[in-house]
């Protein structure tokens, strides 16, 4: 008889999956073997096309260019698609001898829709390897249109549904989110040469945007119109518009000073204003099911929100270099920026540069192996304002409150961010040395790079204590280093007639440290996603991974608590650097005739990633690395519970009658808090489940080093005399495939570039994201 099966877990610890006709959750009967595919068959391979067209005229005193770019993308996901068009329209026009006119401007409209509701948590829970996806896809929705069937709801687990189903399968097929934005740029510039030696450019440019988003949830359950308080669904609309304005005008001079030297000065001023606003309107529930309408709302109406300011931004600006018998120049840049961001007192700030270079192949007769040889050195600070509109002043909002009699009082709050008491424009100050060489007939060429930043009075919010009633305090924070070293290589290893070989090696090398930190702080808490802590700590580097590690004796024997289960420290200690240490890529391309082979390798070594996926995979069982101890064959061991505790059998053993025999036991190798070796025995899901079910632990850091095949690309040009005959200048197909392949990695299950971002902590932790994709494409290229 078949036996009724009831996944009312997300733990994957249960019978082996040995092919046994079972009955399944929707009454039918099937063998009980592994999924292994079923999470990858909730995506969707995924399809871009790009297709540009461009004319161009040239003429006497000027040229025209007109492109139209279309870009069409669906996503991984169901109803997930993006369209694109752009409309680019360029000309010059010599005006009159001393007068140049160049003028652009492109149009952009993109439609997005449904993109993954969150780049992370695109599962919280692996899904049960013996599910079948298929089946979740027919029993998502009921017959009548609403979230899950009756089967579905009552017996697969909650974790599942609300983790995988709800987001992946209701939300992106059922739900829509579309975006609509329009962009317009438009620029003029002037150049005019009003004597010889001096002429004046003028740009001024314009960036316009309109963007209207719209959310459309449907009922997830029947709802009574006549109800106030059963929602469902709801109809979210946004709509954005910006713009930005500016105006650069700078006067230069390029005049020789007798026969060896020349000089050229150029100093003008920048004004950059921007400005936007946006308003959202939602209902509260919908009244009637699928009526997507601001008029259809139900509850209590939510009232409009919405937020507008702007900034402005001016400069001066004056540049030079001397340069002598074009083998030495001596670079100089001043800058003053006005930032209305900044208060008053600070809104000012002053940065310059200077740099100097020395070509020696043209001041020495060199080797012939040298073709070119220049060293060059520069220091330079660059200052920044404040990283938003308002962190240099205090704000509040403001909303409304019903009292009993009906009516409405406008109220306000203020935001637990506190704004600085003083505040000042944030500088990075760098030096580099570099040279710049190329050898045997620019066969080969290097460049390298030794450079030292300091960035000083670094901007951002650090946490106050709770008893404030604040969360945090915005305030010049302290000061970073870093130092390393940067290389290109690049060089001909075979050129004749028919084979060229082209081969590029690049690389940097990188040290960070924090110097200080703002006065009073020993440290500083950059985040903590689910339990992880990244800080920066003065003498360390930043972006430290600080967790929980396991509890260990002065013989270094982990110790085990009463449960059986190791121990856990309760303070956080340091674990690892979350960014790389070295990282770079290594490039070939063989062409022989018309035929050209491109691939691309990129690696990383020294960085860690926290990793949250894995904890859920062997936590819940799915992953392979949660094998081990599952039954004797991967070395579980005997054992029956006697109803109070698990009682280990001896080799051929078996239970007392009554009980059952069970060969998933583990043993945790460590010593009771007594100091005694740890005998207590857990069965393998309690000893997962529990072990790596947490966030929060040194077990969630792994190292993240990777060489990835990032790029071939097989391209064919046909010969010209056969073009010619179609009437085209030119044509080529290539084969390209991107993302194909990591030769080497040391993050199990996921890939390296799975993380939650590319800036801060975003690049060391990981909470179950989408999965990356391998893309493969054909591009057609003709010139006609």
């Amino acid at each position: 008889m078949p036996k009724w099966i009831s996944n009312t877990s997300s733990l994957n610890f249960g019978p082996e999956l040995d092919g046994t006709m079972v009955e399944w959750w929707d009454g039918q009967i099937r063998p009980w073997v592994a999924q292994p595919d079923n999470f990858k068959d909730l995506y969707n391979d995924g399809f871009t096309n790009t297709n540009n067209v461009s004319l161009s005229s040239g003429f006497e005193k000027g040229g025209l260019r007109f492109s139209m770019t279309n870009f069409n993308y669906k996503g991984f996901l169901p109803n997930m698609k993006q369209g694109r068009n752009t409309a680019n329209l360029s000309a010059n026009f010599q005006i009159s001898p001393k007068i140049k006119l160049e003028a652009s401007v492109m149009y952009t409209i993109t439609n997005t829709q449904n993109p993954p509701e969150r780049l992370d948590r695109g599962s919280n829970f692996p899904m049960p390897i013996n599910e079948i996806t298929s089946l979740y896809e027919d029993h998502y929705k009921s017959a009548q249109g609403y979230y899950l069937s009756d089967s579905l709801r009552k017996y697969v687990n909650g974790s599942v549904r609300d983790n995988i189903i709800l987001p992946l399968l209701w939300g992106q097929r059922e739900n829509r989110f579309n975006n609509r934005a329009e962009q317009l740029n438009a620029s003029v510039r002037v150049n005019y040469q009003i004597a010889k030696p001096v002429s004046l450019n003028i740009i001024t440019g314009t960036t316009r945007n309109n963007e209207v988003t719209e959310t459309k949830q449907k009922w997830m359950q029947y709802s009574d119109p006549t109800s106030s308080s059963d929602l469902q669904g709801q109809y979210r609309v946004s709509q954005g518009n910006s713009y930005r304005n500016y105006l650069q005008g700078f006067l230069n001079f390029n005049h020789g000073l007798g026969e060896d030297f020349k000089l050229s000065l150029s100093g003008g001023a920048t004004i950059d204003n921007q400005y936007g606003n946006v308003t959202t309107q939602s209902t509260n529930g919908l009244k009637f099911r699928d009526v997507f309408s601001l008029s259809n709302n139900k509850g209590t109406p939510n009232a409009p929100s919405g937020s507008q300011g702007g900034e402005a931004l001016y400069a001066v600006v004056g540049t030079g270099e001397l340069s002598f018998k074009n083998y030495l120049y001596l670079n100089a840049t001043a800058r003053n920026d006005w930032s209305s961001k900044l208060p008053d007192y600070s809104r000012s700030y002053f940065y310059p540069s200077v740099g100097l270079s020395f070509v020696a192949s043209e001041a020495f007769q060199l080797p012939k192996a040298i073709t070119y040889l220049k060293f060059r050195a520069s220091q330079a600070v660059v200052g920044n304002s404040v990283p938003s509109r308002y962190f240099a002043s205090a704000g509040f909002s403001y909303g409304t409150y019903q009292l009993p009699n009906g009516s409405t009082i406008i109220n306000s709050s203020i935001p637990t961010s506190i704004p600085p008491v003083s505040v000042i424009a944030e500088k990075n100050y760098s030096t580099e040395f570099g040279t710049e060489a190329s050898f045997f007939r620019s066969r080969i060429h290097a460049d390298l790079t030794f450079y030292f930043n300091k960035g000083k009075d670094l901007l951002n919010s650090v946490n106050v204590a709770q008893s404030s009633a604040a969360q945090n305090f915005r305030i010049n924070s302290g000061s970073v280093s870093n130092r390393g070293f940067e290389f290109q290589l690049d060089g001909d290893i075979i050129s004749n007639q028919n084979i060229v070989w082209n081969m590029g090696v690049n690389g940097t090398t990188i040290k960070r440290k924090v110097l200080t930190l703002a006065a009073g702080l020993e440290e500083r808490l950059l985040g903590n996603p689910f339990g992880a802590a990244f800080k920066a700590v003065p003498g360390s580097e930043p972006y430290t991974i600080w967790m929980r590690k396991i509890a260990k004796d002065e013989n270094n024997n982990i110790i085990v608590s009463a449960n059986g289960l190791p121990k856990f420290n309760s303070e956080l200690s340091f674990i690892a650097n979350g960014l790389p240490k070295f990282y770079g890529g290594i490039s070939n391309q063989l062409s022989y005739r018309g035929i050209s082979l491109y691939a691309l390798l990129d690696y990383s070594y020294g960085g860690h990633m926290v990793s949250y996926t894995n904890n859920y995979l062997l936590s819940s069982g799915v992953g392979k690395e949660s094998l081990f101890g599952r039954n004797t064959e991967y070395g579980g061991l005997t054992y029956y519970n006697d109803g109070t505790k698990n009682i280990l059998l001896e080799t051929g053993q078996t239970a007392p009658s009554g009980f059952i025999t069970r060969t998933d036991g583990i043993i945790v190798d460590g010593v009771k808090e007594n100091g005694s070796a740890n005998d207590v025995i857990l069965s393998a899901a309690s000893y997962y489940s529990n072990r790596y079910g947490g966030t929060s632990s040194e077990e969630s850091v792994y190292k993240n080093n990777f060489i990835r095949l990032g790029e071939i690309a097989l391209t064919y040009t046909l010969p010209e005399n056969i073009v010619s005959r179609i009437g085209i200048q030119g044509l080529s197909v290539s084969f390209i495939g991107r993302n194909l392949a990591f030769l080497h990695k040391t993050l199990p299950n996921i890939a390296p570039s799975n993380s939650m971002g590319t800036n801060s902590i975003n690049s060391a932790f990981e909470y179950t994201v989408n999965p990356s994709s391998r893309n493969f494409g054909v591009s057609i290229k003709a010139n006609l």
